[in-house]
């Protein structure tokens, strides 16, 4: 067999063997010296051609890791990608080896960017998912200051709810970070400790709620029945029954 060109072409060059065009990678090119009209035989052929298919896939490896990856999301890259199982392997333990990929510090830095996002329990759902060993998630979500961070967070939270009741202000904030995956019971100790942070006025949240009640009850019902459906609606958003009474009460009296 005889090399009849070699050409260049993009990242790789297109090299001819008796009519076959084989894409080959640069460096393979000049480890074995190829060059046009060279004869090659066919244990040299195959030898280049499998070691082509390493060097191409640890390049697309090399180019897929420009943003941080597991070594699961990389396996499953090069799969796609249509790499043979032996070809994953030797791609695999070289990125390994020469520290491109590291679930270690990938699962710290990945804490590291979300933990103020999301609590420990989201976070350990999504390295599970991108196939961190378990070992490593357990270690890396132990060190999260799950408590200091959520004594920072519901404040802040609770701050910026000024539209509704404490009470439904409350639930809309319990619900936003066990929703994110931080603990339960952790949410509820901080949530209670930190109700100082409330800055809606109750009592004009209140009187807004209860003209816009009105406006679209008042004309479908009337005295007894009327004033059953405002403590109803009025009390589904949080407000306190006594102050309800009040309010309609003091409308009723002026």
């Amino acid at each position: 067999m005889k090399i009849n060109q070699i050409k260049p072409t993009g990242k790789q060059v297109s090299v001819t063997i008796d009519h076959e065009v084989l894409m080959l990678e640069p460096d393979l090119v000049y480890q074995y010296h190829l060059f046009q009209d060279m004869e090659l035989d066919e244990s040299l052929l195959s030898r280049i051609k499998a070691e082509n298919q390493s060097l191409y896939f640890f390049r697309l490896a090399i180019a897929k890791l420009k943003k941080p990856l597991t070594a699961h999301e990389l396996k499953n890259f090069l799969i796609a990608e249509g790499a043979s199982s032996p070809v994953v392997s030797e791609v695999m333990t070289k990125v390994k080896t020469r520290k491109y990929i590291d679930d270690d510090a990938y699962a710290m830095q990945y804490v590291e960017h979300k933990k103020h996002q999301a609590g420990p329990e989201k976070i350990k759902e999504d390295l599970e998912r991108k196939g961190i060993d378990s070992a490593i998630i357990s270690k890396t979500i132990h060190k999260i200051p799950e408590q200091q961070i959520l004594s920072d967070l519901i404040p802040s939270k609770i701050s910026t709810i000024k539209n509704k009741s404490k009470k439904a202000m409350m639930s809309t904030v319990r619900m936003h970070f066990i929703t994110k995956g931080f603990s339960q019971e952790l949410v509820d100790a901080i949530l209670l400790r930190s109700l100082s942070a409330y800055q809606g006025d109750e009592q004009k949240l209140l009187e807004q709620a209860y003209q816009k009640a009105l406006k679209q009850y008042g004309h479908k019902f009337d005295g007894y029945e009327l004033n059953q459906v405002l403590i109803q609606k009025l009390y589904q958003k949080g407000f306190k029954m006594t102050d309800i009474k009040n309010i309609i009460e003091a409308h009723l009296d002026a």
